[in-house]
């Protein structure tokens, strides 16, 4: 197919399904289900089209914009071909979802909308080729991640999709002044023909400012605060499509696309990437590991994953961008899998509280083996592909610290030490999920629990399996979409000790084998007694042990007693900070407005006088 007309179709076609839907009563919910869900199938079949086409570039027309000679310019290459397919890929899922999973929402042909539009824009960003085209795609994605946090009317959900919009809205500020930087040093606006040194003071600002952009999108630390707010505010299938997936995609993209073309960082800011990456594992896993609300737990180990990708890509080796971007896949796929069951969850019983549940192992045995499946996914449980693209990152980190000495080299042995802990942490905290969720006793008050319909179970499916597939057959996704975005067949690089499927063989030999011995030696009749304290019988709900009493005892430790509580009180959230900071500078300036017009002559000739110093220095 013509690449022109593929190009056109994965941005305007969402976006005119969208105005459709807008035209369509809600009472009509099947025919916008319908015209939405065809629409993305259409728009993923483009994109697929587009990764087979191969690398090209795409102007569509040419008009000068103030001093700069703006190009309504796109670019199909490897990186940005294979997230584009991602895009269509999880529009696809989220909407089979949402079919099966939303009742009664009053603004329904709204929420199709903005999920319609949300993929269109997001195909505009990921193969825009002009730094002035992918902002005004930016932009756009982040007002549209406002509507969709706040679809769900409320004091909550507003509070929620203004922090959002803040926290997003002033990092695409900050990527905007990094984009005036390299165009003040590169006289260009092309992404693909830029490349700049970080080596002085002005490009260490540009880049600092635009990977704050990047961080912001997906997720890492300090610009995180946003994904925790939204957790218990907006539906669980925009949680599952935007921080989950969508916004995890976009943002490791804009991080690989600076470190790849627009930025050539040396050992300083690679070291610095590698810093957030190790701090965000740790101290976002370790926000998850005392959550009682699944959604909010789900959230922080989300922002937690984002460290393992900008770790791997800080590296700067070949193995370690591909792990991180590798890693970037994966978590889309098994996080999306676990946000989707926990709405599958709270959609039978009416609660994301992990104390309140239990026992729905019985009742939701689909939903029970794709969440194990995901959740071991997530923790780095081999074989599944969490696991995988961790090990790619562990490797490069190695890889990185044998060659550097000194206390550098300390340090990275530090990160790997973070990673690997993260890793453990996170294993921990999926153990409270599904023991609260399936394996514990059923809290008395849970009562006509139904399984759900297959709209909701075939996407939980399918995200499962896929968790299976890139986990023993890794070269595949690393092979076919990753490698070519370095330009060679990674599939033959070292892997070290692991050899996906020949272990799987062997991890599965070794599970039979204690199936068996457990079947020999199984004591086959057995007597129940009840439980009893002081003679006294207790009844099932006393002998109950939910899952969130497992590392409650953690946030009272000395050493972290102190950090919990201001981690909970919004001490480190920079939406806050910033909050703080603007009322100081709001309250100091309401001096100086006295009403006296001679004042305010005065600040007007102070000011004249900066602009003509500023004038001078520059000249």
């Amino acid at each position: 197919m013509d690449i022109y007309l593929l190009v056109k179709t994965v941005i305007l076609l969402p976006a005119i399904g969208g105005i459709i839907c807008l035209f369509i009563p809600n009472r009509k919910r099947r025919l916008i289900e319908i015209i939405t869900l065809t629409l993305i199938i259409i728009n993923l079949i483009a994109a697929v089209n587009i990764f087979l086409t191969g690398n090209q570039r795409v102007v569509f027309e040419r008009f000068p914009v103030a001093v700069m000679d703006m190009q309504l310019d796109f670019i199909v290459d490897a990186l940005c071909a294979f997230v584009l397919i991602g895009i269509s890929f999880f529009g696809v899922v989220i909407i089979v979802y949402s079919i099966g999973w939303l009742e009664n929402i009053p603004r329904l042909k709204e929420y199709y909308t903005y999920i319609l539009f949300t993929i269109g824009m997001s195909s505009g960003a990921v193969l825009a080729n002009n730094f002035i085209v992918m902002l005004f795609f930016f932009g756009i994605i982040a007002l549209l991640l406002y509507l969709l946090v706040g679809i769900n009317n409320g004091d909550a959900a507003s509070a929620a999709s203004k922090k959002t919009l803040i926290i997003v809205g002033s990092t695409d500020v900050l990527m905007i002044i990094g984009v005036c930087i390299v165009y003040y040093l590169s006289k260009n606006m092309t992404i693909s023909e830029v490349s700049i040194p970080v080596n002085g003071i002005l490009t260490g600002f540009a880049f600092i400012f635009m990977i704050s952009a990047a961080f912001a999108k997906a997720g890492a630390m300090p610009f995180h605060t946003w994904i925790p707010s939204i957790a218990e505010t907006a539906p669980v299938s925009v949680l599952a499509f935007l921080p989950a997936s969508l916004d995890k995609l976009l943002g490791i993209y804009l991080l690989a696309r600076l470190v790849l073309n627009v930025f050539v960082i040396g050992t300083k800011m690679g070291f610095l990437l590698m810093f957030i990456g190790a701090f965000t594992i740790v101290s976002a896993v370790m926000m998850a590991l005392v959550q009682r609300n699944l959604k909010k737990l789900l959230s922080f180990c989300a922002i937690s994953q984002v460290g393992y990708m900008v770790l791997g890509i800080g590296t700067g080796t070949p193995i370690g961008i591909v792990g991180g971007l590798f890693h970037m896949i994966n978590h889309a796929i098994y996080k999306s899998c676990l946000f989707l069951c926990g709405g599958a969850v709270e959609k039978e019983t009416g609660t994301s509280e992990l104390e309140k549940l239990g026992g729905l192992v019985h009742f939701m045995p689909v939903v029970c083996i794709t969440c194990t499946i995901a959740a071991l996914s997530v923790s780095g449980v081999p074989p599944f592909n969490g696991f995988a693209s961790k090990w790619l990152v562990y490797q490069a980190v190695i890889t990185k610290a044998t060659a550097t000495t000194g206390i550098k080299g300390a340090l990275l042995w530090l990160f790997l030490v973070a990673a690997m802990f993260g890793s453990a942490l996170t294993l921990a905290s999926f153990v409270k999920v599904l023991h609260s969720l399936f394996f514990s006793k059923k809290p008395s008050g849970l009562n006509d629990i139904k399984s759900p319909n297959w709209f909701i179970k075939i996407p939980l499916i399918i995200l499962a399996l896929l968790c299976v597939f890139f986990g023993i057959f890794m070269w595949f996704p690393l092979k076919v979409f990753i490698a070519p975005v370095l330009g060679g067949d990674f599939i033959y690089f070292d892997f070290g000790l692991w050899r996906p499927v020949r272990a799987t063989v062997l991890i599965l030999i070794s599970l039979g084998a204690g199936f068996l011995i457990y079947l020999f030696r199984y004591v086959r009749t057995l007597e129940v007694k009840d439980v009893f304290v002081g003679g006294e019988t207790l009844d099932e709900e006393s002998i109950r042990i939910p899952g969130t009493h497992f590392y409650g005892p953690i946030k009272s430790l000395s050493f972290l007693k102190g950090l919990y509580d201001r981690a909970e009180n919004g001490y480190f959230d920079i939406y806050n900070i910033g909050k703080n900071i603007a009322s100081n500078i709001s309250g100091a300036l309401s001096i100086i407005h006295t009403g006296i017009l001679s004042t305010y002559l005065l600040w007007i000739l102070a000011g004249l006088v900066v602009l003509l110093l500023i004038s001078k220095l520059a000249d």
